[in-house]
């Protein structure tokens, strides 16, 4: 039996300086934003190559299909293809995430009334410029691109939308707005496919999604609270172009949240990752989804943060730090957790991963790579 070995190495930073954010370019070389707002692409650590200056870190880059796009130090959105930037007048609602597509970019506007809309942003003659839009989302949305019945490249928008801040006041997540709508939306015209899915009383305790593969295409995955109860794990399907939920977990105590990621093609939930840490398997029977208890100490959300979930998966391994968030367990492909023993030397902010290695964003500004090995 070949055994797999994980060893940290810290990436040499000293061009580059201290980092704020980290994203990947198509999944490869890290986008690092750092303290000076300078943006820097790092296809090898002796070759950095400085993208930008003037770089908000309030939002994340993206990265993909030859562009790059990001907020500059007003929130202004901002795209590099070809070489050239383009500037907007589209100002980015911080703490938001954009969806990189071949011919636009989907992102969320802020407006000065402190709302926020979800817009398709294109390059039109020299600028870029809103051409859809869908209001009003949450002002920290991270949409996702799904199809129900088939391949995600080919898929449409999701994202959270109808911001509330008073059926259910918890504010674990950043600030005390939760969601009263799933929308699933068109990717060109921002225009609803499905009716969206609402629930009475209830709001979705969110601003993402996790994206559930099963036989037939994807599900949505997210959080539901409200009616006296904390946080429950909900798969939502499209059927009859009518958003459903098709499963739930057993609602959590009144004011106890749980962050549900996929792996592979199974769900998993970090129960109360700001307590216990109660790291769970669910398993859907029916309509419920039933849990298996993994062990405790894990968490993959600190309290107060818009980053709702810290675990990152690939195709052989998912990251899951410990409370404290210095220590890291693997979940392999198996289903086996191996907890590392390397205590880093200040708490995980942020992991990104791809099929070979996994970069880790410390409080510090530091930069750490988990490379593998099956010998």
């Amino acid at each position: 039996m070949r055994e797999r070995f994980y060893a940290f190495s810290e990436l040499d930073l000293s061009e580059v300086g201290v980092a704020k954010q980290i994203t990947l370019v198509d999944d490869t070389s890290p986008l690092i934003i750092n303290d000076k707002a300078e943006l820097w692409q790092v296809p090898h650590p002796d070759k950095p190559i400085k993208l930008a200056k003037g770089v908000s870190s309030s939002v994340s880059a993206v990265a993909k299909f030859d562009k790059v796009a990001f907020a500059d130090k007003d929130g202004y959105f901002n795209l590099i293809q070809n070489g050239q930037r383009y500037h907007s007048s589209i100002r980015l609602s911080p703490h938001s995430a954009m969806l990189m597509l071949p011919l636009a970019t989907i992102a969320v506007e802020a407006h000065d009334d402190g709302t926020a809309s979800l817009v398709r942003l294109e390059v039109v003659g020299n600028r870029v410029q809103a051409v859809a839009r869908f209001g009003s989302v949450m002002p920290d949305a991270r949409p996702v691109q799904i199809n129900f019945t088939g391949d995600n490249t080919n898929g449409h928008i999701a994202v959270l939308s109808h911001p509330d801040s008073r059926t259910y006041r918890h504010g674990a997540l950043g600030d005390d707005i939760e969601a009263r709508q799933v929308q699933f939306l068109e990717r060109h015209s921002l225009t609803p496919l499905s009716k969206p899915l609402t629930v009475r009383g209830l709001v979705f305790e969110a601003n993402t999604f996790e994206i559930l593969p099963h036989s037939k295409g994807n599900h949505l995955v997210t959080t539901i609270a409200g009616g006296g109860y904390g946080a429950s794990t909900v798969v939502i399907g499209n059927v009859d172009n009518q958003l459903q939920i098709i499963a739930q977990s057993t609602p959590l105590s009144n004011n106890r949240w749980q962050s549900p990621f996929v792996f592979g093609d199974n769900l998993y939930a970090i129960q109360m990752p700001h307590l216990v840490g109660r790291f769970v398997k669910y398993i859907q029977s029916g309509d419920q989804l039933n849990e298996k208890v993994l062990g405790e100490g894990y968490s993959n959300h600190a309290i107060g943060e818009f980053d709702t979930n810290l675990v990152a998966g690939r195709n052989n391994f998912a990251l899951i730090p410990h409370k404290g968030y210095r220590q890291i367990s693997i979940l392999t492909t198996e289903g086996d957790i191996v907890s590392l023993s390397d205590n880093l030397p200040a708490p995980i902010i942020k992991i990104l991963s791809n099929d070979n290695q996994a970069y880790l964003l410390l409080s510090n500004g530091t930069i750490w790579v988990l490379n593998t090995q099956t010998q």
